[in-house]
């Protein structure tokens, strides 16, 4: 799962940062373009499936209560990340923290499902995969594995837990680094001080 999760982190990295190039090389498209494109996108999600939208606590009871299937999971996980990534691209305000740890703990559960299904795996661990998940998959992309350890760990109250999100996340950061994925917080902030730098210049 940590190998999973970290390779996933590098992938959601690099697909936020290439969203925002996709949208400034629109030469036409100004910020009310941007934005109504994002708009627009959570209207039809509003319509034909909501469960991405908000918070994402809905999503993370269905998924612990089992509410679920394989398949439903898989597509939840791909339209989130897709409308992430216009959302986020486009510059509309929420961040990127929830969106994060809902991706961490669908990718969880489609590896604890996964192992259910196919591998007699006992679905009673389908929810500590999640928690599993949100933590790795948090790890991968900002880069700090205390910080995600205690978060999820504080989510859970439990201190079982705390081994295997130890050995979760160290290995998630361990694959992002391996493969030289910079932190998405510093990658942002690289491309606000260009842009700043860009202006100051002309």
């Amino acid at each position: 799962l940590g190998i999973l999760v970290g390779v996933s982190g590098v992938f959601y990295n690099w697909g936020m940062l290439k969203a925002q190039e996709l949208y400034r090389k629109i030469p036409l498209l100004k910020e009310t373009g941007r934005l109504l494109i994002a708009f627009l996108t959570a209207g039809v999600l509003g319509l034909v499936m909501p469960s991405v939208l908000g918070s994402g606590s809905g999503l993370i009871a269905s998924l612990t209560k089992g509410e679920m299937v394989l398949g439903m999971v898989v597509l939840t996980l791909v339209v989130k990340f897709l409308f992430s990534a216009v959302s986020f691209g486009s510059g509309a305000p929420g961040g990127i923290f929830f969106p994060l740890l809902i991706l961490g703990a669908l990718l969880g559960a489609v590896f604890a499902m996964t192992g259910a299904e196919f591998f007699g795996l006992d679905p009673v661990y389908i929810n500590n995969f999640v928690l599993l998940g949100m933590t790795g998959f948090f790890t991968a992309i900002v880069r700090a594995p205390l910080t995600g350890i205690i978060l999820l760990f504080e989510m859970s109250g439990s201190i079982s837990q705390m081994l295997s999100l130890s050995i979760v996340s160290v290995t998630a950061y361990i694959v992002a680094t391996l493969m030289r994925s910079e932190p998405i917080y510093d990658s942002l902030l690289k491309r606000i001080l260009k842009a700043d730098t860009i202006v100051h210049d002309k």
